[in-house]
């Protein structure tokens, strides 16, 4: 399955392995699904007619296949052709993930909480310094600001009769994998967010 990214790396502020949970301004009441699997219009350059298919870990694997094969299999293309549609299985406030990581470890994450303004001026400081870091500290601020839910397109699929993955079949039921290894400087620039 493939990793809920936000959940299995640090960079938007949850540490499961070490009980640690950032705040961005106010993360802890939205929602966030930091990457999705989205279907883009056509791309006649590409020579495909369904357009673009992007995939992002946060849905599992078995959810990005059953929906493929109800997208793919039971639509004629006239219907499915030309639309941005976008899968997104699961998509936790920040106090759902705290509580989450509290059954998880059997105690409460220590929990930080930085504001908007110190999240720009981390952004700022990366773009003058023409660090790609800052893509960390965005996605922080939009997920705190809520942007981050209102920037999928209104196009979700949801795959009829399907159960999507919970946080406790994620994080408890050990369905989670790691994103991916961070390189030592990336993840010392990420405790400083």
């Amino acid at each position: 399955m493939l990793g809920f990214q936000p959940l299995s790396s640090t960079a938007v502020g949850v540490d499961l392995q070490n009980n640690i949970l950032v705040y961005t301004g106010n993360s802890a009441s939205e929602k966030v699904t930091m990457w999705c699997v989205t279907f883009y219009p056509e791309a006649p350059h590409l020579n495909y007619p369904f357009g673009l298919i992007k995939p992002f870990p946060c849905s599992t694997k078995d959810y990005v296949a059953a929906a493929y094969v109800d997208i793919f299999t039971t639509r004629p293309i006239s219907t499915i052709q030309n639309r941005t549609i976008t899968l997104s299985e699961l998509a936790p406030t920040g106090m759902e993930i705290a509580a989450i990581m509290k059954e998880k470890n059997g105690r409460d994450p220590s929990i930080a909480t930085r504001s908007l303004e110190e999240v720009n001026r981390k952004i700022e400081d990366c773009i003058s310094r023409e660090s790609n870091l800052a893509v960390a500290a965005y996605c922080r601020k939009i997920w705190g600001t809520g942007e981050m839910m209102k920037m999928l397109p209104n196009d979700l699929w949801e795959v009829k009769d399907y159960r999507k993955a919970s946080l406790e079949d994620l994080v408890l039921g050990g369905r989670l994998e790691s994103y991916r290894v961070l390189p030592d400087q990336v993840l010392e620039f990420l405790k400083t967010l």
